[in-house]
């Protein structure tokens, strides 16, 4: 807390009731960690401003990334996968951008609370970046012209992580049938009325598993 210019590399954070918390504190550097199997939060970042997070990998936990009033950051080539909820975004973080990051299997991809209405006041969070988005494993769309973008722009909807939220048990029908036509349905006729999050420019391959960060990422 209150520290600045972290620098998290190359770490191995698995078990704990948390893996790692950056709080007050901006320009840091987050990458290339491998981030699992921890009991409630992957990473917590609460009020990190104008930091990168890059290429870690980050797995099984109840919520992968939990970020809290957090502004200006940017979050590139990770991997998010398999946890409750894959980003918790809440409490008006702003004007962060998420490209080329893989969500993959997360019961419930990325979780506004739809209660925080005063979310993204200065700015929007943006999920796309120069006509490039990120990898979502529940994306239904196509890519006509093979050029790695989906041709249809991805939309998260909020139903089944309000239900998640609530009741954490509701998790075993993350893979049922019920689901899918649930967030389907929820596609054609909201259930909430929330914004969600739209990627423009879905990519259609997941990004490569992250190796061990070097130091020419400091100076990316």
């Amino acid at each position: 807390m209150y520290s600045h210019k972290n620098e998290l590399l190359s770490n191995s954070l698995t078990r704990n009731a948390i893996g790692a918390t950056l709080m007050f504190s901006r320009q840091s550097l987050v990458a290339g960690n491998f981030v699992f199997a921890n009991r409630r939060h992957g990473m917590v970042f609460k009020q990190l401003d104008n930091s990168r997070i890059l290429n870690n990998l980050v797995a099984g936990q109840n919520r992968g990334l939990f970020i809290q009033q957090a502004t200006q950051n940017q979050f590139e080539g990770n991997i998010i996968a398999t946890n409750d909820i894959g980003l918790y975004l809440s409490n008006c973080s702003e004007q962060n951008i998420f490209v080329g990051n893989s969500f993959i299997r997360n019961t419930d991809q990325v979780w506004q609370p739809p209660f925080e209405s005063e979310q993204g006041r200065n700015g929007p969070n943006a999920f796309s970046e120069k006509s490039r988005g990120n990898y979502w494993s529940d994306y239904t769309g196509a890519d006509r012209n093979g050029d790695g973008i989906g041709d249809t722009p991805y939309h998260e909807t909020n139903v089944f992580g309000y239900i998640l939220d609530r009741h954490p048990e509701a998790r075993v029908f993350a893979l049922s049938p019920a689901l899918a036509l649930l967030r389907k349905g929820e596609e054609l006729m909201p259930l909430l009325d929330t914004t969600g999050v739209t990627d423009l420019a879905p990519l259609m391959s997941p990004a490569p598993k992250p190796s061990t960060a070097s130091q020419d990422l400091a100076t990316r």
